[in-house]
């Protein structure tokens, strides 16, 4: 009778293991990779439009990219 709570016991944490790796990646999240104060802005646009429009059951991030004019900075969206 031992063993088979022991069996039990033992094959009920395995499964809570496995069932945890599966949900372990956490979604919804956007990266702010931005260093100008015009990429915040565009970033917080961005976000809100993205979470308004979305489920968001993805990560997503934002890159900027300095340019060599001084007033255009480039933003980057990756997809994955």
């Amino acid at each position: 009778m031992n063993r088979r709570w022991l069996a039990a016991l033992i094959l009920a944490c395995v499964a809570s293991f496995a069932s945890a790796a599966e949900e372990d990646e956490m979604l919804g999240f956007i990266v702010d990779d931005t260093i100008s104060h015009i990429g915040h802005d565009f970033y917080y646009s961005f976000s809100e439009r993205l979470r308004a429009i979305s489920p968001m059951d993805f990560n997503q991030g934002l890159r900027e990219r300095p340019s060599s004019r001084r007033w255009r900075p480039h933003c980057l969206v990756p997809i994955s």
